[in-house]
């Protein structure tokens, strides 16, 4: 797709990016995948999407990418520099948090821009590695992960008790 355009997000993107990322967890990731509020038991709202945008914008450690297309955000990529090793990764290193791509804009290249241009952003920082996770029965996203050089290292499980 041509006329791209790949960007960090300033404060005059919020309002546009929290009903992207609304909607689509809202619209999308909650028919495919368990709602990420199950497990947390916190309420989704547009508001607290822009309070959580508003945050990752003034937070050195974060940066969000996003993606227009004619002046429309069309896609957008939460990153998060991690400045403490685990048993599994060096620090810094740098997490994906979010990929979300609005449904018109999707198997266009968009995934694969904001990836790409995510590790531009790490290999800024000096990061060798970048990192994520992804709900696994997501394979559309699974896929476009793989593709474009992530590897699975280990699954991540959660049980309910009462």
């Amino acid at each position: 797709m041509e006329n791209i355009v790949y960007r960090k997000a300033n404060k005059n993107d919020v309002q546009e990016i929290a009903k992207l990322s609304f909607n689509i967890i809202s619209n999308d990731i909650e028919t495919k995948v368990p709602h990420p509020c199950v497990f947390s038991n916190q309420k989704l709202t547009i508001e607290r999407e822009k309070t959580k945008i508003e945050e990752y914008i003034d937070d050195p450690g974060y940066t969000i990418i996003v993606a227009s297309v004619k002046n429309q955000i069309a896609g957008v990529l939460y990153l998060f520099e991690e400045t403490y090793p685990d048993d599994l990764m060096p620090a810094p290193h740098s997490t994906i948090e979010n990929v979300f791509v609005h449904s018109d804009f999707r198997r266009q290249g968009l995934g694969n821009g904001l990836i790409e241009e995510a590790e531009k952003v790490a290999k800024e920082k000096n990061h060798t590695f970048i990192d994520l996770q992804v709900w696994d029965n997501n394979q559309k996203a699974f896929n476009l992960y793989e593709k474009t050089g992530f590897q699975t290292i280990e699954k991540r499980m959660v049980k309910k008790i009462k």
